[in-house]
């Protein structure tokens, strides 16, 4: 059975964020909504969700803002910026940064949205199953000198 993922949706605009939303609840997601940076950030340490989905131009905190309060405290989880059309350069900014990925504004198709989702979700699932693999090998190689010694 797959895990039914968590997204917080961190968007400004009221009838993006709650598209979104919709269209994610209706595929099956656990859907957060902020609609700021701050209040996503409080959302995110109290809720723990599995990706994010954030807004670059937002008041009180942006989306960069958001961005590098995640990454530093949670380095792996995926972060997908949204973004509109005429700020592309800032959109690659932020996947600089760290964010996996970027979707324009418009969105003209919600398909875009859930693609990106699981493509993060699947990297995501390979990263932490890469660690687990060098954490146990690791474990396994100090166990053989402990013995051999």
């Amino acid at each position: 059975m797959e895990k039914t993922l968590t997204i917080l949706t961190i968007e400004d605009e009221f009838l993006i964020r709650v598209g979104i939303a919709s269209y994610l609840e209706d595929e099956g997601f656990v859907v957060l909504q902020a609609e700021n940076g701050r209040e996503g950030l409080e959302m995110f340490r109290k809720h723990n969700p599995d990706i994010l989905l954030v807004d670059l131009q937002m008041p009180e905190l942006d989306g960069f803002g958001v961005l590098a309060t995640v990454r530093e405290e949670a380095p792996d989880t995926p972060i997908i910026v949204i973004s509109g059309v005429g700020i592309l350069r800032q959109a690659a900014r932020a996947v600089e940064l760290g964010a996996w990925d970027f979707i324009t504004k418009p969105i003209e198709d919600m398909f875009i949205v859930k693609h990106a989702i699981k493509k993060s979700w699947e990297r995501a699932s390979l990263l932490r199953e890469n660690r687990k693999y060098r954490e146990k090998r690791t474990r396994r190689k100090k166990e053989f000198h402990e013995n051999k010694s």
